[in-house]
C-alpha cells in the first residue's frame, strides 16, 4: 500500500482549514475544534504518519483519557473521524481508522434543568447592575442565546409590536448569523418590555444603532466577564448552579410545556387559537407574578449599582457584607463588590 507521506498534523491543519473556509463553521465552533486538536490530539498523534494511526493505537490512547466524561471522549473521536475522512479525500488515505472504533456509551435522562419564574426573579434581583438584571430577564423570558443578546441593537426591539428581532450573534470577537442561520422574531413578554424600556432611558447608548446591552465605550460586552457576573449572582441569590445556557432553555421548555397543556385541555380535534393570542396568554403566565413591579426592582438594582453594593443570600461569607435601608422602608443585605 502506497503511503501518503502526510502526518496527522498535516491532516489536522487541512481539516481545520476545510471547516473554516469551505464549511464556514461559526467562530465559537472553530475555537472548540482548535482547542481539541491543539490540546488533545496533536500532542499524541501530531508527528505520526497517517497510516500509523491505527484502530489499535487509538484504543490504547483513549484508555488514557482519565477524568473525561464519555461525552467528552466521544467529541474527540468525532473530530478525529472528520480529520481522517478529509484525509481520505486530500491524501488518498484508503481507510478511516475511526470507522472501526466504537464510541463510548452515553446515558441521558432526557431531563433539562431550567429555572422557575420565581428563581429567575431572584436572579434578577441579585444582579450586580440594572443592565445585567435586564439581560438575565431577557434571556430567561425570550429564549435568546448569549451571543444573540450581545448583538442585540435597539432597532431590533419593537415595543409597539411586542417582538424582538434576532438578526445576529456575537461570539469569539466576531459578528455572525444567529444559530438558526436566519432572522427570527421572538415575542416580547410585558415584564421584559418594561425592563428594556427602563434600560432605554439611560443617558448614553440609547440610539437605534446602539447595543442594548452595552460594554465599555459602547462596544460589545465581554461574554466571559458576563458569565462570571452571572455565576456570582447565582451565588448571591442562593440558586442552583445552572449554566447561563440554561436561562434561554427556561423560556423554550416552559413555553412548550404550557402549549402542550393548553392543547390537551382543548382536545386534539379542536381548532387551536391564533398564535399571537396564545403567545400573549402564555407569556403572561410564563413570567409569573413578581412581588413588586419591574420598574421598582430595576430601580433598586440601579441604586445598588450606583452605590457599588450587591445583595447577598443569607449565609456566611468571606466578604464584607451589610444591610441598607431603602427609601420605601425595605432593607436589603448586600455584599461589597470586589
Amino acid at each position: 500500500m502506497a503511503r501518503s507521506g502526510a502526518t496527522f498534523a498535516d491532516a489536522a491543519a487541512e481539516w481545520l482549514r476545510f471547516v473554516a473556509e469551505d464549511r464556514e463553521r461559526k467562530p465559537t465552533t472553530l475555537q472548540d475544534y482548535r482547542s481539541i486538536v491543539n490540546g488533545r490530539l496533536l500532542p499524541s498523534f501530531g508527528a505520526m504518519a497517517l497510516e500509523d494511526v491505527t484502530p489499535a493505537v487509538i484504543e490504547v490512547w483513549r484508555r488514557s483519557l482519565a477524568g473525561l466524561s464519555n461525552r467528552s471522549k466521544n467529541k474527540l473521536l468525532i473530530v478525529m473521524h472528520g480529520i481522517f475522512r478529509r484525509a481520505q479525500t486530500v491524501y488518498g488515505l484508503s481507510v478511516n481508522p475511526l470507522a472501526r472504533v466504537e464510541k463510548h456509551p452515553q446515558r441521558s435522562s432526557g431531563d433539562i434543568e431550567v429555572f422557575s419564574p420565581e428563581e429567575v426573579w431572584a436572579l434578577v434581583r441579585a444582579a450586580a447592575s440594572e443592565q445585567d438584571g435586564a439581560l438575565f430577564l431577557t434571556a430567561a423570558f425570550t429564549g435568546l442565546r448569549m451571543g444573540e443578546l450581545l448583538a442585540l441593537h435597539w432597532r431590533d426591539v419593537d415595543f409597539a409590536g411586542s417582538v424582538v428581532r434576532v438578526r445576529a450573534s456575537f461570539a469569539a470577537g466576531q459578528l455572525t448569523t444567529p444559530k438558526s442561520g436566519k432572522v427570527r422574531a421572538v415575542p416580547l413578554a410585558p415584564d421584559v418590555a418594561s425592563a428594556l424600556a427602563a434600560l432605554s432611558r439611560r443617558l448614553d447608548w440609547a440610539g437605534d444603532d446602539d447595543l442594548v446591552f452595552v460594554g465599555e465605550g459602547g462596544g460589545f460586552l465581554d461574554g466571559s466577564a458576563l458569565r462570571r457576573r452571572y455565576k456570582a449572582a447565582l451565588d448571591r441569590a442562593g440558586l442552583r448552579s445552572l449554566r447561563f445556557h440554561d436561562l434561554p432553555h427556561t423560556f423554550r421548555t416552559r413555553m412548550i410545556a404550557k402549549t402542550d397543556i393548553r392543547r390537551r385541555r382543548r382536545g386534539s380535534h379542536d381548532r387551536a387559537p391564533q398564535t399571537s393570542a396564545l403567545t400573549r396568554s402564555l407569556l403572561a403566565r410564563l413570567c409569573g407574578r413578581p412581588h413588586r413591579s419591574v420598574d421598582e426592582q430595576m430601580g433598586e438594582i440601579r441604586q445598588r449599582s450606583e452605590r457599588r453594593e450587591v445583595p447577598t443570600a443569607d449565609r456566611n461569607r468571606r466578604a464584607r457584607t451589610g444591610r441598607t435601608r431603602l427609601a420605601n422602608g425595605r432593607s436589603i443585605r448586600w455584599r461589597a463588590q470586589r
